[in-house]
Formats: C-alpha cells, structure tokens, sequence
C-alpha cells in the first residue's frame, strides 16, 4: 500500500464516522465524566482524537480505498501528557486546558500511521 499511496495524484480523505457512533461515544464519556467528577475530560480528547483518525480512509482518483489511519495511542502515552496538563491547567484556572487541546491532537497525529 505504501506504493500506492506514494504515487496518488488527485486522492483524498474520507472520514466513515456514523451519527451512532458519535452520540455513543459523546455519551459514554458525558458518564465517564459524571463518575469521575470532570477528570474524564482530560482523558476524552484523547479518545476523541484516536475516534476520529481511526475513521479516515484514504481514498485514489476513482474513490476506491487505499489505506486508512491507524492511531495507536496508548494509556501509557496519554499519562504523562494528562498528568502535566492537568497542573498546568488548574495553576491557569482552565486556560490551560485550550493549549492543552492542541498538544493532545499533536500526540495523536504523532502516534498515527497509514495502513
């Protein structure tokens, strides 16, 4: 597939991401974030940004498929990012958390790659 995806000239992207998914996955992190008191809010862009990505195929000229994201974000990977940006954002009353969201999408394009 890396050969394909090498020589495209005129693809594109397209994100299969259905409404149900979208509201399933709202919900679920609207009660993750009840439960924990609001410390699931820093979890969620993480699980936003890897929804997301994971739902993007790579299409040639005639739209067939030719590869699709794979993030591959880990646990591991989000705590030390979570646990800093936690700090900061309470020592910034919240403003924090607007950079912080930034940084999120950059670790999650960073652990992602075509397949």
């Amino acid at each position: 597939m890396a050969d394909g995806i090498s020589t495209i000239q005129h693809g594109r992207i397209k994100v299969e991401l259905g409404m149900g998914e979208i509201i399933g996955h709202a919900l679920i992190w609207l009660l993750i974030t009840v439960v924990t008191v609001g410390i699931g809010l820093f979890f969620y862009p993480y699980s936003l940004a890897k929804t997301v990505l994971n739902s993007v195929y790579i299409l040639d000229g005639n739209d067939r498929r030719i590869g699709r994201f794979q993030c591959e974000l880990s646990l591991s990977s989000q705590l030390g990012h979570i646990v800093i940006w936690l700090i900061i954002s309470v020592l910034t009353l919240g403003i924090g958390y607007i950079v912080y969201l930034y940084k999120v999408w950059t670790l999650a394009l960073e652990k992602t790659k075509v397949v």
